[in-house]
């Protein structure tokens, strides 16, 4: 049975908050400080790396020997990048046992307190990251009940964008591994086996981040290569990219090889597990959709 977030005196949780903003972005800050206000929540604004400007302790991460940039990234998809590397470097050098990590064009739902305190309650020990925004549109496997509905998972198929997360200081440390970044922020933290990341989700996503604020971090420029990947037949393709067999193991791993290939088959088809279904109907994002938007 779910536990109910608002039986007794409401749990609350005094994790330390960032928030990541362009110095440009006031109207953006001035509303997320709003939705934090509405739950006497304090939060630290990290001013945003714009573009190309990284910071010299990063530039290793998207600049080559010859100084040029990373070909297959964007102006802003470096920039939105650098800004969460520069917050984990600070969080895997302190001693902060939990951080949220914020964009700045999220809504918060009435119980946020309460759902950040049964998130950390609820996640088991040595994890590295808890995603709180991005519903996820594939099969997820519900690890326990936490509050109002919602569920500790494990994906699928982890889902893009990074408007809200939880990150361990051991998480962080493990995202600042060295390498030239290739790919947008979002799509690396997509493939936790590349690094052994603990990475699980709160399912239905509480925090709503709108699809139409598009992140002015990563519209400094034009993304001009689709996200999909290449495929084994050397084009674009959701079935033979490369990565792909490399999430299968994964989930294998995960939850054993039976519920692995059920969800792929429920994946392929758009099909829904039973404990998922009316998470991802279209009138319970339409639902969710319109709380946020009173």
């Amino acid at each position: 049975m779910a536990k109910d977030c608002q039986v007794g005196a409401p749990p609350r949780t005094n994790v330390h908050t960032v928030v990541i903003n362009l110095d440009r972005d006031e109207a953006r800050l001035a509303a997320v400080a709003g939705e934090f206000a509405r739950h006497d929540m304090a939060f630290e604004r990290f001013a945003a790396v714009d573009g190309l400007a990284v910071p010299e302790l990063l530039r290793d991460y998207f600049f080559d020997g010859n100084g040029r940039p990373c070909a297959t990234l964007t102006k802003g998809e470096v920039g939105c990048y650098a800004s969460h590397m520069a917050v984990w470097r600070r969080i895997a050098s302190g001693q902060q046992p939990a951080t949220l990590i914020c964009e700045d064009d999220i809504r918060l739902p009435d119980n946020f307190q309460e759902m950040l305190a049964a998130a950390l309650a609820a996640a088991p020990p040595g994890w590295d990251v808890i995603r709180l925004s991005a519903p996820s549109k594939r099969t997820n496997w519900p690890i326990r009940q936490i509050c109002d509905g919602h569920k500790l998972v494990h994906y699928s198929k982890i889902p893009p964008l990074l408007g809200a997360y939880l990150i361990s200081q051991r998480g962080a440390a493990k995202l600042l591994r060295p390498g030239l970044r290739a790919r947008p922020v979002d799509l690396d933290m997509a493939r936790p086996w590349e690094i052994g990341l603990e990475l699980y989700g709160i399912d239905p996503a509480p925090v709503y981040q709108p699809t139409r604020n598009a992140s002015s971090i990563d519209s400094v420029e034009k993304r001009h290569y689709p996200r999909r990947a290449t495929g084994f037949l050397g084009i674009r393709s959701r079935l033979f990219g490369r990565d792909r067999f490399r999430r299968y193991r994964h989930n294998v791993r995960t939850v054993g090889v039976w519920r692995a290939v059920m969800a792929e088959v429920h994946n392929l088809f758009r099909g829904r597990t039973p404990d998922s279904a009316d998470t991802h109907s279209a009138a319970a994002i339409h639902r969710r959709k319109a709380a946020f938007e009173v």
